[in-house]
């Protein structure tokens, strides 16, 4: 059995790195693009993966998640109305297998071709769509799923919550591999000083949110509890 997982950044496939297995992870990072996210899918489906996964961080838009909080949908939603479900049993022994510790929400995400930055952006897309985090990859991977009759999962935590403001120029510093150009964070932080503060927090409620990635890997097994 072969499991595909699309995830944004390398540094959310390197808290899989330690349970990947010959011929039973495959792992490709779109680099925070939705058009691509929908490509790796396809793409692992045609190398012969018979599940799929979207894994990695999003953002909090329900005022009760924190930073480090783990989402495991019960459905993604968009905004043309489409909905998806993830496979009820594959989520159930995911759910099971992890702490009871409160930290596990089971709202509904939301897919968005952009990034939600501010936090009334946040606030007014939680009031619309009921969703409590919202991320660029899961609804593209679910969509590819569904389309090919393929079980589909979504495994998130939150990098930013629903009160953290993300500076516009965050997307444009990923590379199409998903590695983060460290140069254009640095030149942009010299460009923007006021900002320093927003990435500073930034940087430290992503590392909760890679933490929690990396410890939902171990707990969930090899292949995250598909088999």
């Amino acid at each position: 059995m072969k499991l595909g997982v699309v995830t944004g950044l390398k540094r959310e496939a390197a808290c899989l790195s330690i349970q990947t297995e010959p011929n039973g992870l495959s792992v490709l990072c779109s680099g925070a693009d939705s058009g691509r996210a929908e490509k790796h899918a396809r793409r692992l489906l045609e190398q012969g993966c018979r599940a799929l996964v979207s894994f990695g961080v999003a953002g909090g838009l329900a005022e009760d998640l924190s930073a480090g909080d783990l989402v495991i949908p019960g459905v993604v939603v968009t905004s043309d109305g489409s909905s998806f479900s993830p496979a009820t049993n594959w989520r159930t022994r995911l759910i099971e297998a992890l702490p009871k510790n409160g930290m596990v929400s089971q709202g509904a995400l939301f897919g968005s071709e952009a990034l939600i930055s501010s936090a009334a952006e946040k606030s007014s897309l939680h009031l619309e769509t009921g969703a409590v985090a919202v991320d660029m990859e899961s609804h593209r991977v679910a969509r590819i799923a569904a389309e090919a009759g393929v079980p589909f999962l979504c495994l998130r935590a939150i990098s930013d919550d629903a009160s953290a403001v993300l500076p516009d120029w965050v997307v444009g510093t990923v590379d199409a591999d998903g590695s983060t150009r460290y140069a254009t964070v640095l030149k942009r932080i010299l460009l923007n000083p006021r900002e320093i503060g927003k990435l500073i927090r930034l940087s430290r409620d992503s590392e909760a949110a890679f933490a929690t990635l990396r410890r939902v890997a171990g707990l969930a097994g090899p292949l995250l509890c598909f088999a």
